[in-house]
């Protein structure tokens, strides 16, 4: 069968312009889709939240691609493991407080369990009014606990 530009293009921007109108109204917006906004959007998406992640490269995961000096290598302290083993993501004790894992591993896992989690059927989501999160709210403060404050707050400033 002969390749129809035509078709393949109107494919795409269908596809995308489609996205695009879901995610005119969400609970939260993540702008940014390295480690963190991958984390803070997938554990949002799972508790319910409509969620729409922003990156302004083609390609997410922020640094981590290329890992510790180009190498496709990852450490995580112990504080940052359960991360990792949330998300299967295979990795081994280096020396006592910190671990090691594949960098590609480490951000197609997140990409990919973030993106299956935003797919999840809307009519399974719970249905908000646009909502203004703040540290107060228990899910919040359970999110603050889980990761760094660094890492999330800006998001769930919004």
């Amino acid at each position: 069968m002969p390749l129809d530009e035509k078709i393949i293009t109107q494919a795409i921007i269908d596809r995308y312009t489609q996205k695009l109108k879901d995610n005119l109204s969400v609970d939260v917006a993540v702008v940014g889709a390295g480690p963190s906004g991958l984390v803070c959007s997938h554990t949002l998406a799972k508790n319910g939240f409509k969620v729409a992640l922003f990156e302004r490269k083609l390609s997410i995961g922020g640094g981590m691609w290329g890992g510790g000096m180009m190498f496709n290598e990852i450490v995580i302290q112990v504080e940052g493991k359960r991360i990792l083993d949330e998300f299967g993501i295979r990795n081994r004790l280096f020396t006592e407080g910190y671990y090691t894992a594949d960098s590609v591993e480490a951000v197609s896992t997140l990409c990919s369990a973030s993106v299956k989690e935003f797919e999840i059927d809307s009519s399974q989501r719970v249905t908000t009014p646009p909502i203004q999160l703040k540290p107060s709210q228990p899910f919040v403060r359970q999110v603050l606990r889980r990761e760094s404050r660094s890492s999330i707050w800006s998001v769930l400033k919004m």
